[in-house]
């Protein structure tokens, strides 16, 4: 009886370590899960497609006051000696004179004609000082930014060892789909690169309260920017 008194408890103290594992092996494993559901987490990335849809705006742009030396005649006009890309560097170099202080940068697009063998670099800066009035002719300021090419989505390092790229500013609070479609439009009709800014159609021009077309804020120009 005694002896069976003895394999009783000694099983009985088996059942109660074997339980005891099992929760410690559970608890063990539970923080890994933890761990692997925050690993998975922070690798969730936005798809490809929509990030196409987002703005590039240049973090590294400063608008400051002119400085002793400096000499523009006109606003957005693009100077040659200032303003150049290097393609090893993933660098376009730009400096906008303008006459607000306010002044950024809110878009960069790429509207390069690549088509029927064609090599035509081009891409849009879109300005705003955040209001639909006219700014002042006389230029106050000059915005230096640093474009990351491989950022523009569509504008090929490749075509840009022509060592010629067009740039159009334009300053507008909102650009929509059918002013980036003239602009594209703009490009195609380019047979070489020149000044010249683009027109766009009078017919997509927004419409002040008494129906009238609002041509300003929408100064731009179109300019030539070299590297390799």
């Amino acid at each position: 009886m005694k002896k069976n008194s003895t394999l009783l408890i000694l099983s009985l103290c088996l059942t109660i370590l074997s339980c005891k594992g099992d929760k410690k092996t559970d608890s063990i494993s539970e923080p890994k899960t933890e761990e692997k559901e925050k690993s998975d987490d922070s690798s969730i990335s936005v798809p490809s497609n929509d990030m196409k849809s987002f703005a590039y705006v240049p973090t590294n742009q400063v608008n400051k006051p002119l400085e002793d030396g400096d000499s523009y005649e006109k606003k957005h006009v693009l100077k040659e000696s200032e303003n150049n890309f290097k393609i090893t560097s993933d660098n376009i170099h730009v400096v906008i004179p303008n006459s607000d202080e306010n002044m950024k940068i809110l878009d960069v697009f790429n509207i390069s004609d690549y088509n029927n063998k064609r090599n035509y670099n081009a891409i849009v800066i879109h300005l705003s000082n955040g209001l639909i009035t006219s700014t002042s002719n006389i230029v106050s300021h000059k915005l230096i930014a640093d474009l990351k090419i491989s950022k523009i989505t569509g504008l090929s390092k490749k075509h840009l060892k022509d060592g010629n790229l067009k740039v159009y500013i334009i300053n507008e609070d909102v650009i929509d789909a059918s002013e980036k479609s003239a602009f594209i439009e703009c490009a195609k009709k380019e047979t070489a690169y020149s000044h010249n800014k683009c027109t766009l159609p009078q017919e997509i021009m927004a419409l002040d309260a008494n129906g009238n077309p609002v041509f300003k804020p929408r100064e731009q120009e179109g300019d030539i920017i070299t590297g390799g």
